[in-house]
Order: structure tokens, then C-alpha cells, then sequence
């Protein structure tokens, strides 16, 4: 199982699954006040949203507000009842966790708010990963190699009912050497955390891992065996909300680059996703694999076909990383 985030920063705000939602706005400044309440849909105008920038009304502030005081500042009686009535309702609106979407009906909400019409992961539209092409003697490479096949040799084949640690084992290995492979290329100090918090306006919980770079999330990974649906659905939502909380914290840092990549993974498939403002894209109809068999230990055509498969997978990761980190060589795209 895995998720993609570095050095602790504001961006992962300290909270539990029992937080409410004005706990989580109350770092947000007056303008991103404005964005939070536009997307919750309450039918004001823009000249009440004007009254709000001019008041310097701001995260911290807004919760604390009553009808008489959004009138006092100007707004008409309509829209001071409903931002009222908003305020009370957020301090006891608990914020939900992320592993409480489990449902196709789950995945079908959360599709409809990315804009997308479907019920299966199928439905979300495609797009090709971007890839850093690695050499057969990568530094790297060997060290993936040598982590996996000490694995193989402690842990042996990795069967259909083996459990989520024993499949951690697995990403853990692809993902510290794919980072390993970018740190070298980019001199840059991206750093991978498990089981990290990322608590945006609506949801909280954590994610597997996270990768990092200095405050931006870079990408974050989730995987199951059993359930890829289950976990897709988790993973879109963390990819909305760590966007929401990047845009807060540090701004639009990547410039054009303002994305977010998430991995959803079983150990042996790997889906890869990217949240963009132009939309939610996903690799579910191609996915890369990998077997983890022990003959790889002494049949030189499975460990030669280990090591490509490998190979690929780590291509993939790098060439995401290295694509948000941005002053490398340009990534080239991945063969259809």
C-alpha cells in the first residue's frame, strides 16, 4: 500500500478524524475564504463575496461572525442568514475520514464532483504517465533488485492472500529506489513519510505514504488487494484535499506544475492518477505489473523479467517526480 509527499511542514495539520470543519478553514486568508465558500455552492453574489475581501475577513474570523455582524459590515438581510447559518453549521460538521468511503456509490459521488459522469474507475478518463528513462546498470536499478530479492528470499512468492504488510515490503523497496534514482538525477531532497495525516476542508485521515518536497505535496500513494475500487475512491478524495491545503500553505509554488500525481497500488499492479484543475486522469485501464516469485532467486529469465518490469515501474515514479520538480531533462512519455 502506498501514497507520494518531505520535511515536516504546516501543510500536514495535526488533527483526528473528530475535527470540524471550522478547525480546518481557520488558516485560510480572506481569499482563500472566498474560494472554500464558492465551492460550497450557497448562492451568494459576487458583491457579497466583495464585502467579505473589504472586511479582510479571513479563516480565523469567519466562524466566530453572527447575522448581526455580517449585516453591520453591509450584507443584505438574505445572504447574512445563510453565511449565519453557514458558521453554525460548520463548527459541528465533523470532518469525514477518508477510509469511510468504501462503496460504489462512494466512487460515483466522488466522480460526479470531479465532473465525472461513471460508476466504475473505468470511467475516469486516461491519460499517459510521463516517464524518465533509467540504464540497465542504474545504481538505482541494482539497488531495487537487491532490496526485492532479499524480500523474495526472507518472504518467499507473494500469494493472492498475503497480507498488506507483507505487500508494504514490496512498495516500500520500488519507492525508496525510484526516490533513491531522483535525488541523484535532481541533487533535490525528496523524502518519503508513512502513514501520514493530510486533513483538508472536508476530509481527514491518513494516507500510506507521502512524498515530499520541502512543503508541497508531491504524491501520494494507496493500495489493497482486494478492493482497488475502495481504495481509487480514498485516493481521489486525498488528492483533493492535499491540493486544497498545498494552494494554502505555500501558494501556487510549481507554477504551471499546479498537480498533484497519486499512485493506488496492490504491490503487483500499479495505477497511477493525476489531479489537475483541468480535471482527474488515471492509468485504470493500463496499469503496470510486476509478479514476485522466488524462482526469480535462480531461473535467470523470471529475474531478467523481474528486473524490466521493475525497471518500468520506477521509470514511472521518477519521471512524475522529476516532472513536478521540473529542471531536469524533460521526462519523455511512456510506450503505448
Amino acid at each position: 500500500m502506498s501514497s507520494l509527499y518531505m520535511p515536516f511542514s504546516p501543510f500536514f495539520v495535526s488533527q483526528t478524524e473528530e475535527s470540524t470543519m471550522d478547525s480546518a478553514i481557520k488558516e485560510l486568508d480572506t481569499e482563500g475564504l472566498i474560494q472554500f465558500l464558492k465551492r460550497k455552492d450557497l448562492g451568494l453574489k459576487e458583491t457579497n463575496y466583495e464585502i467579505l475581501r473589504k472586511e479582510e475577513i479571513s479563516g480565523s474570523i469567519f466562524p466566530n461572525l453572527t447575522e448581526a455582524k455580517f449585516r453591520s459590515m453591509g450584507l443584505p438581510f438574505g445572504p447574512a442568514i445563510i453565511l449565519a447559518e453557514f458558521t453554525e453549521k460548520i463548527k459541528s460538521q465533523k470532518l469525514k475520514a477518508y477510509s469511510s468511503y468504501k462503496t460504489g456509490k462512494d466512487l460515483k459521488d466522488v466522480l460526479k464532483e470531479c465532473g465525472i459522469i461513471g460508476t466504475s474507475i473505468g470511467d475516469i478518463p486516461q491519460f499517459t504517465p510521463e516517464t524518465y528513462k533509467i540504464s540497465e546498470n542504474d545504481e538505482s536499478l541494482k539497488l531495487c533488485m537487491t532490496l526485492i530479492k532479499t524480500k523474495l528470499s526472507i518472504l518467499e512468492t507473494l500469494l493472492a492472500d498475503d497480507n498488506e504488510r507483507e505487500r508494504c515490503e514490496y512498495v516500500e523497496s520500488i519507492l525508496d529506489s525510484a526516490i533513491h534514482f531522483v535525488k541523484r538525477i535532481t541533487g533535490k531532497k525528496v523524502t518519503r513519510h508513512p502513514q501520514t495525516e493530510v486533513t483538508g476542508e472536508d476530509n481527514t485521515g491518513r494516507v500510506d505514504y507521502s512524498i515530499k518536497y520541502h512543503s508541497e505535496l508531491i504524491c501520494i500513494t494507496e493500495g489493497k488487494f482486494w478492493n482497488i475500487t475502495e481504495r481509487f475512491v480514498q485516493n481521489l478524495l486525498q488528492l483533493q484535499n492535499a491540493s486544497q491545503v498545498n494552494k494554502r500553505i505555500i501558494g501556487n509554488a510549481f507554477g504551471e506544475k499546479d498537480y498533484i500525481y497519486g499512485i493506488v497500488t496492490t504491490a503487483e499492479a500499479w495505477y497511477f492518477l493525476k489531479y489537475a484543475n483541468e480535471g482527474v486522469f488515471c492509468t485504470s485501464k493500463n496499469p503496470l505489473k510486476v509478479d514476485f516469485n522466488e524462482s526469480a532467486l535462480e531461473n535467470s529469465n523470471e529475474e531478467l523479467n523481474l528486473r524490466n518490469n521493475l525497471k518500468r515501474i520506477i521509470e514511472v515514479i521518477a519521471g512524475l517526480l522529476i516532472d513536478k520538480l521540473g529542471d531536469t531533462e524533460p521526462p519523455v512519455k511512456m510506450d503505448e
